[in-house]
């Protein structure tokens, strides 16, 4: 779908809200008096999104109802039934958007890094800095109670998302083994997710109180993990070469040994 059909200004104005803002800004739309006027049709279910993205910003999710948000987008407060059947399924719209999105940053993030290793890092800082500018999506997306009947969309994003991670993880040692593959984009993914949950949660301090100085904290502890993390696993016995051994573990490396 193309960014510039949105047609977002006229609901830009009427909202000021700051999401609808920068997504108007995205696609370059122009608040000239004929465009603005102008609404497209076509256009409702992503508009409808947009709006309900911009409430739960602003209020969480509970703030969330589809007369809301059709009050919000300035459609009819029936028009939402035309795409969402209930409210359940608008949020699960909602969350296929929040994985789109952070799917693009972790490959935006993957492709600025120098080296298979400050590839993972980025990612883990790009992870983080969506979970602090989105937090009500973030966990919207992650939260299985709130959606509870994944739509295609939402699972076909959140597989694109996990399948940047797993390919980063491929291009540290092409060789490893499937299995050992999806062990490790699991713990690398298990570690960042944690770093996420306590930031979000304000269990991670910094001496100065700004949001954004413990989010910029928080990477720089998750970066050292994540490299701390990654070159371990590099320097580990390959999994399928100990057979008939079993690996002990020091205070630094993991070294094989006869059983």
């Amino acid at each position: 779908m193309s960014m510039e059909s949105f047609g977002m200004a006229r609901l830009t104005q009427r909202t000021g809200g700051p999401f609808l803002k920068r997504l108007a800004g995205r696609c370059g739309v122009s608040e000239s008096p004929a465009q603005m006027r102008r609404y497209h049709h076509g256009d409702l279910k992503s508009v409808l999104v947009a709006a309900g993205r911009e409430i739960m910003e602003a209020g969480g999710v509970r703030a969330l109802s589809l007369r809301e948000v059709a009050r919000r987008a300035g459609v009819s407060h029936a028009a939402p039934a035309h795409h969402f059947p209930s409210l359940s399924a608008f949020l699960s719209e909602c969350a296929a958007s929040g994985f789109g999105e952070f799917a693009d940053a972790l490959i935006r993030a993957r492709s600025d890094a120098f080296d298979s290793e400050e590839a993972i890092a980025g990612m883990g800082r790009a992870y983080l800095a969506f979970a602090h500018r989105n937090p009500v999506i973030f966990r919207l997306m992650f939260d299985q109670s709130e959606n509870r009947k994944p739509t295609p969309f939402r699972s076909a994003n959140g597989s694109r998302a996990y399948g940047v991670l797993v390919e980063a993880c491929r291009d540290l040692q092409p060789s490893v083994t499937a299995e050992e593959l999806d062990f490790r984009a699991s713990a690398i993914w298990s570690l960042v997710h944690g770093y996420a949950d306590l930031m979000l949660e304000g269990q991670i301090s910094h001496e100065a109180d700004a949001p954004e100085a413990v989010m910029a904290h928080t990477q720089q502890m998750a970066s050292r993990a994540l490299l701390l993390l990654v070159r371990g696993m590099l320097q580990a016995p390959d999994p399928t070469e100990l057979s008939g051994s079993e690996v002990v573990w020091t205070n630094r490396l993991p070294k094989a040994t006869d059983g």
